[in-house]
């Protein structure tokens, strides 16, 4: 893994239902440091899996991965030190307030107590003797991105946190992840959503546990001649499913 980059996989595997359904599919790619990135793709594309592969929580049946120089299979305890991770149904206490939510969740990942600056900057400080299971479906996204972005982390994992919430919400999330981020932690976001990833450095379109391309918002749409991302990720696709799409 050269020094200017966070991840790297090659020919990574992952299978369930004993190999008969493959999810990630010798799959090759490189991250570097710093980056803000899209992971783009239908339900089912195999975002989710490759995120929980990068955070340690699957193993791989095959391939290598290093993420922020460490393997997450080998050194996984010291990994998780270094990511900030947010799962698609975050897993909130309802019944315990937003303090205590962030409380329980500091002492799980070992760190410190102090999150004034954080509920501020997420403006939940307000909002921090509420129940969560009283927030809205926005706040709710807040919180569970305070989460994972306490502890100043290298790596941020965001799985779709974005799914359910209103559009003004998911704008004020992208804006915070990005300056939480700062240029320094790497961003991987997952999206299905084609106006959220215009928005980042780079782009990685996946389908069927395969990468289709990566590059910029702007070079995928000069790659496929498209006026707009979700042509562009259309155009990206096999024939046999770009002509299903042209025929919704």
């Amino acid at each position: 893994m050269t020094a200017k980059n966070c991840i790297e996989t090659k020919d990574l595997v992952k299978t369930f239902a004993g190999g008969k359904t493959t999810a990630v599919d010798h799959l090759s790619l490189t991250i570097e440091k710093g980056q803000t990135v899209g992971l783009i793709g239908a339900d089912g594309a195999g975002k989710t899996t490759l995120l929980r592969l990068i955070g340690g929580l699957l193993l791989p049946d095959a391939g290598s991965l290093s993420v922020c120089g460490l393997d997450p299979v080998k050194d996984k305890a010291r990994l998780s030190a270094k990511i900030g991770y947010m799962p698609q149904k975050f897993g909130l206490y309802e019944d315990l307030t937003v303090r205590e939510n962030l409380e329980f969740y500091a002492d799980l990942k070992n760190i410190g107590r102090d999150f004034s600056a954080m509920l501020a900057f997420a403006n939940l400080s307000a909002f921090q003797e509420r129940l969560a299971g009283k927030l809205s479906g926005g706040m709710k996204q807040k919180l569970g991105l305070v989460c994972a972005l306490a502890g100043s982390p290298e790596l941020i994992l965001l799985d779709e946190p974005s799914v359910g919430v209103d559009p003004v919400s998911r704008r004020e999330l992208l804006k915070m992840v990005k300056s939480a981020a700062g240029g320094k932690a790497t961003v991987l976001w997952s999206t299905a959503y084609m106006d959220e990833a215009q928005r980042f450095d780079w782009l990685i379109a996946m389908d069927d546990g395969r990468i289709l391309d990566t590059g910029s918002p702007k070079e995928l749409l000069e790659k496929t001649g498209s006026d707009n991302l979700d042509a562009a990720f259309i155009g990206l696709l096999p024939e046999t499913k770009r002509a299903a799409h042209r025929e919704l």
